[in-house]
């Protein structure tokens, strides 16, 4: 087995099912070209669905996590798994436990083409940038902008988005049922309204 052949097969292991197989058969029928947000399809990790699975499911694919971390503010929970080969950040809804988002972050970065090859040719790129406003101590949600400081690899059609690094490096993997972001800036939008819309 040659190096590169190793490497994928690492990837596979480090992400699980992820829909490789699928990926790459997909687009071996159709190259290039953009997925746009209404042909975003709920992503599958090792069966579990993105907003529909729930967290009893999560617990009998994944096992107990490391640890959980509450957002009350976000209505949410993070369910952490920690390993040596990746860490994985299940996000729920704190009331149903619905799993809203899967986050994989490999032991180290991986390059583009191995992610290609998981998942296919099939992608857009995106660029995201934060909104200010609604920070609230921590990291603000993110918004599409083309001139934005984050870069997405985006396979709409399978709910999966990969985050890149400065070295064109696939710095983690979303499973997700929609984009990281929405179309326009909510703060700009708030704006717009005016004052009273925004009591």
């Amino acid at each position: 087995m040659s190096a590169r052949s190793c490497l994928l097969f690492l990837a596979t292991f480090m992400l699980g099912e992820a829909c490789a197989q699928e990926s790459v058969v997909e687009s071996s029928k159709r190259v290039g070209g953009s997925q746009s947000e209404s042909n975003v399809r709920p992503a599958r990790y090792k069966g579990l669905v993105m907003g529909k699975s729930r967290k009893e499911e999560l617990i009998r694919v994944l096992g107990k996590p490391t640890r959980i971390d509450a957002f009350p503010k976000a209505e949410a929970v993070a369910y952490v798994y920690l390993s040596p080969q990746r860490e994985i950040i299940a996000r729920l809804t704190a009331k149903t436990g619905v799993v809203l988002q899967l986050e994989v972050y490999p032991e180290e970065p991986m390059a583009l083409d191995i992610a290609t090859k998981l998942f296919g040719t099939n992608f857009r790129r995106t660029r995201y940038d934060f909104d200010q406003c609604l920070n609230d101590g921590g990291e603000a949600p993110i918004y599409e902008s083309p001139t934005g400081s984050v870069e997405y690899i985006e396979y709409r059609r399978q709910g999966v988005f990969l985050q890149m690094d400065e070295q064109n490096m696939v710095r983690h993997i979303e499973y997700a049922s929609s984009p990281p972001g929405p179309p326009e800036s909510v703060c700009v939008q708030q704006k717009k309204k005016g004052p009273a819309h925004n009591r």
